[in-house]
């Protein structure tokens, strides 16, 4: 809509200009029938909500980018103060720190996989070739993955009888019933794995 909009408009006082002079369009009019029709749905907006939301959502953008910048340099700084510690030190720290993030829904898994790439790779890299660090950050996080997975499972089980959780993540809704539909479809079907990838973590759970 950026530029697409005001475009159409644009086009459309044209197509509505040249109307007029030919004699077929309605005289006092800029815009065809279908610009007013859109142009009267536009007015209807809210346009300081709609507004006030793409300020957030630059302002988050911002954030999310600075953010990626300084993950880098947080990262740059833990290489040089784990630099005198072991990798099997190095490795259990990333692990129980991983398996946390993993545990969070804020926390994208994305980052979780940086952050043992980096750190692990790194120290790996002493040792063994870039490949074998690489598969080995790998597989750690493959496991933190695993285990902060099961730990969900456990959140969710056990807060799952809760009735103010249930209330919560709202078990009522179509959206969770869905979920729910799906999740119990014998098998491990498309919308199953779609459900346990990509899925609202908690609820799930």
């Amino acid at each position: 809509w950026g530029l697409a909009l005001p475009l159409f408009l644009l086009l459309d006082c044209a197509r509505q200009g040249v109307r007029r002079r030919k004699g077929t369009g309605a005289a006092g009019r800029y815009l065809t029938d279908t610009g007013a029709v859109l142009w009267a749905e536009l007015g209807g907006w809210n346009w300081n909500g709609i507004l006030s939301k793409l300020c957030v959502l630059g302002i988050l953008f911002v954030v999310l980018l600075l953010g990626g910048k300084f993950t880098f340099i947080l990262f740059s700084w833990l290489n040089r103060a784990l630099e005198d510690l072991h990798l099997a030190a190095v490795t259990a720290l990333v692990f129980v720190v991983g398996v946390l993030m993993f545990m969070l829904p804020p926390v994208p898994g994305s980052a979780v996989y940086v952050f043992a790439g980096i750190v692990i790779g790194k120290k790996a890299m002493v040792s063994l070739d870039i490949w074998a660090a690489s598969f080995f950050a790998s597989v750690v996080a493959l496991v933190a993955k695993l285990l902060g997975s099961c730990g969900q499972y456990w959140i969710g089980y056990r807060a799952g009888k809760n009735v103010k959780i249930q209330k919560l993540v709202g078990v009522d809704t179509v959206p969770t019933r869905a979920i729910e539909k799906i999740l119990k479809t014998p098998g491990l079907g498309l919308g199953k794995m779609a459900i346990l990838v990509g899925g609202p973590d908690w609820p799930t759970s």
